[in-house]
């Protein structure tokens, strides 16, 4: 922006038009003003959405390593108990399956669903 406002006042000046300079040298005040403007969002955009990576990784360890501990111990359950216990062990594994995908649906799209 400031090569572009300079390249436009050298030429209004060559030109010898003050009137028109004035009126250039005002734009491109207000046009290097928005680029900062634009600069400062976009940093701020970028430092927000590292923050929600961030928060995202927190909550993934946090809500996935108990439920894979969960499904490991159900695992282990099925394979030692007999017939009639392991009908509601595959019961419990499957809501375990169930909210892990809804967790999974809530870090990685934002969401709440199956």
């Amino acid at each position: 922006p400031a090569f572009l406002v300079t390249f436009l006042i050298s030429t209004n000046f060559f030109k010898g038009d003050t009137k028109e300079m004035f009126s250039s040298f005002i734009g491109g005040i207000l046009l290097i003003i928005v680029a900062l403007l634009v600069a400062i969002l976009s940093e701020e955009k970028t430092k927000a959405l590292e923050e929600e990576k961030q928060f995202k990784l927190k909550t993934a360890h946090y809500f996935f390593n108990p439920i894979c501990i969960a499904e490991g111990f159900i695992e282990l359950a099925i394979e030692e108990s007999p017939q009639e216990i392991k009908e509601k062990l595959k019961i419990a594994q499957n809501a375990v399956q169930r909210i892990k995908k809804v967790v999974r649906n809530v870090i990685e799209k934002g969401e709440i669903k199956e």
